[in-house]
């Protein structure tokens, strides 16, 4: 009898725990998505090599990495590459992570700008973080869009859910201070020889779900690092 009881009552405590909590310990961040609305991807070209939050658990203490190549077909390349300067393509996007609300982005000119490059190494100047680190390498001759994203340390504790961040400054990548990479940025090369689009989202701070309830025992239990 006590064994039913138990179990019982285990099960209970795993049903009200997945409701309450768990739903977003077991969320998963759609990479492939992602990657899709800010690299503008039409729906009917495959996205390969898609690496990221999505593959795991989404933890409410950090961000995460997203990473996916396109091996285009020479219509579509030329097709895409002619995109590149299109302003009604490459639009200001909100990122699901952070925030839904357009209005809480600051987008700077030349923030979503395509450059060519000869070749791609790291410490270029127009790059001041190693492109080796974005999982580039050297490439090139291609055309490159990096742009960093300056996200306020928000706490989202007690904000309603889906809330996220404001005051997001989206600025292209050459014009952030220093050397050190972005904490979060996105980084896209076209390369020409190859007619491959190489894509990288790296994302900080709390997704934009993580409220009071369901921030409080992971970052009290400590469940994950920071």
């Amino acid at each position: 009898m006590w064994r039913w009881l138990y179990l019982s009552w285990l099960l209970v405590t795993i049903v009200v725990y997945l409701k309450w909590d768990g739903g977003d310990l077991f969320r998963s961040h759609d990479s492939e998505g992602e990657l899709r609305r800010q690299f503008h991807i039409p729906a009917d070209i495959e996205i390969a090599k898609v690496h990221g939050a999505g593959q795991r658990r989404e933890p409410c203490s950090s961000g995460g990495i997203i990473t996916g190549e396109v091996q285009f077909t020479d219509a579509a390349y030329r097709s895409y590459l002619a995109g590149l300067s299109d302003r009604s393509i490459w639009r200001p996007t909100p990122l699901h992570h952070f925030s839904d609300d357009i209005g809480d982005y600051h987008f700077g000119k030349g923030a979503l700008s395509w450059h060519f490059v000869a070749r791609l190494e790291p410490r270029q100047p127009h790059v001041p973080f190693h492109i080796s680190g974005a999982g580039l390498g050297t490439v090139g001759p291609g055309q490159l869009l990096c742009y960093a994203i300056d996200v306020p340390a928000k706490d989202l504790v007690g904000t309603p859910e889906g809330t996220g961040y404001s005051d997001i400054s989206v600025m292209p990548c050459d014009t952030t201070p220093g050397t050190e990479t972005p904490k979060s940025s996105i980084m896209g090369f076209l390369d020409e020889s190859s007619r491959t689009l190489r894509m990288r989202i790296q994302l900080t701070n709390p997704p934009q779900y993580c409220t009071q309830a369901r921030r409080r025992p992971l970052m009290q239990g400590g469940a994950f690092g920071g």
